[in-house]
């Protein structure tokens, strides 16, 4: 589950933050800590986990094409709350997912951040607006170029050592982003 996507949350979405405030309204999954005995609402479910009433899939318009994957389950959830249905979580629901089925296997490759930055942004487009869009990809950039400088800094005081590759594989995922940010990296155009 997830708070539906802002510039905000997107900027701000890092490991070391939803660990110090997981109960942040920024991220969406403050019924994971909660004991709740019944079902609790939210923004979003992701499409791996979803189950919906037909009725519910039919007033919120289906799928949309307008996403080759990442977002669709996102822009869903915003068409069902926008029909006046509820997006419910189960605490006690079990799902097993096989994570990264549709997308490159191989720890090289960025496709799926790439893909992800391409569906959010034309969920921005289609659900805020070209301007709010625009604004996304731009604190994108900074985002990507502030995690790259730390990157390097990091690199130069740990005086070249990798940490078991995890240094050079977010330094090829922000270096991805930026380039993606600046329009120099496209998957689905």
């Amino acid at each position: 589950m997830q708070s539906f996507p802002t510039i905000l949350n997107q900027a701000f979405d890092t490991e070391i933050l939803r660990r110090l405030f997981p109960h942040s309204s920024l991220w969406g999954v403050r019924s994971l800590y909660e004991d709740q005995p019944g079902p609790a609402e939210v923004d979003v479910i992701s499409g791996a986990s979803l189950m919906i009433r037909r009725e519910a899939f039919e007033a919120a318009g289906l799928f949309s094409s307008n996403y080759f994957m990442y977002a669709e389950d996102v822009d869903l959830c915003f068409k069902i709350h926008s029909a006046g249905w509820k997006v419910l979580y189960l605490g006690d629901a079990v799902v097993i997912h096989h994570g990264g089925q549709s997308s490159c296997k191989k720890a090289e490759s960025n496709f799926a951040i790439v893909m992800n930055r391409e569906s959010l942004y034309s969920f921005f487009v289609i659900r805020r607006g070209r301007l709010y869009a625009i604004a996304f990809r731009a604190i994108t950039c900074v985002v990507a170029a502030v995690r790259l400088l730390l990157l390097g800094t990091l690199f130069v005081f740990s005086f070249g050592i990798h940490n078991k590759g995890l240094l050079p594989g977010a330094v090829r995922k922000w270096r991805s982003v930026f380039r993606w940010a600046v329009g120099l990296e496209s998957i689905a155009h």
